[in-house]
């Protein structure tokens, strides 16, 4: 399933955009040069596209499944290039614990 998402976002990024897994079932991704209403734009068909998407587990199963985005940009949001993760967690969390499967940026 992972390989799936990861192909997703793969599809969904530009191509000089940085992807990677944090551990679990976490991404990150470095939208380069891209103000906050473009990021928020690319997170929510990012959230689209898992949203639909049938993923296939190596049993067989069709399952679908669902994400929650946190998402920030510098300089327009934060001024500090180290606040870039900590402030993408605090709205990541917040999409989580407001009822999952949404964008939510940092403000």
């Amino acid at each position: 399933m992972l390989k799936q998402i990861a192909l997703i976002l793969k599809t969904v990024c530009r191509s000089f955009d940085i992807i990677s897994r944090n551990g679990g079932e976490e991404f990150s991704i470095l939208l380069i040069d891209c103000p906050n209403r473009q990021a928020i734009e690319i997170g929510e068909q990012i959230r689209k596209a898992i949203e639909k998407h049938e993923f296939i587990l190596s049993t067989g199963k069709k399952i679908s499944i669902s994400v929650s985005i946190g998402v920030t940009t510098y300089p327009d949001i934060v001024n500090n290039v180290k606040q870039i993760i900590e402030s993408a967690d605090i709205a990541l969390y917040e999409a989580k614990h407001t009822g999952r499967n949404k964008v939510i940026p940092y403000y």
